[in-house]
């Protein structure tokens, strides 16, 4: 998808990742998401992302996936949806920064130098590879992408939901 930052996707139909699904079934994961968001979620994407981004810099692409446009316009899924990912270090290394959140930047959404102001004081997490746990997140939250030192990338998988009277069909 962003091959000049080195990210490699497969993101197919969710048919053709059964492990991904399986995964999801076995662990009951979807009715305790429900559980804690108080919401009907319904699975609407996974991706299978490598992250081979060897630049310097620690962190880069920083963004929201539902977020307020210049012309007052939305650019992704209102409700936002809810995203679930699992970064795991399979290589058993020291583990590496995969995720920068703005703690609470979902909350309140400014637009251009305002928006960029207003974060730059906000308290930040980094989330690392981690085999044991996930994370989930509102898709308004501001987030970037870490960069890797490992060679062969890091794997991240990625659920996409959204509460079940949200779809469209």
């Amino acid at each position: 998808k962003y091959l000049s930052f080195e990210q490699y996707d497969f993101s197919g139909n969710i048919e053709e990742l059964e492990f991904c699904t399986k995964f999801l079934k076995q662990t009951n994961i979807i009715n305790l998401i429900n559980f804690i968001t108080c919401s009907n979620l319904i699975l609407i994407n996974i991706r299978v992302r490598i992250n081979r981004n060897l630049k310097n810099s620690s962190f880069w692409g920083e963004h929201r996936d539902t977020s307020i446009l210049k012309n007052n316009s939305t650019k992704g899924l209102v409700p936002p949806a809810k995203i679930l990912i699992y970064y795991p270090n399979l290589d058993n290394t020291e583990p590496e920064n995969q995720l920068k959140i703005w703690v609470g930047s979902h909350k309140k959404i400014f637009k251009g130098f305002v928006d960029k102001f207003i974060n730059f004081f906000s308290k930040k997490i980094i989330i690392k590879t981690n085999t044991d746990s996930m994370i989930l997140f509102d898709g308004a939250i501001k987030h970037a992408i870490g960069n890797t030192k490992n060679l062969k990338g890091n794997l991240r998988l990625i659920f996409t939901v959204i509460d079940k009277n949200q779809r469209s069909e």
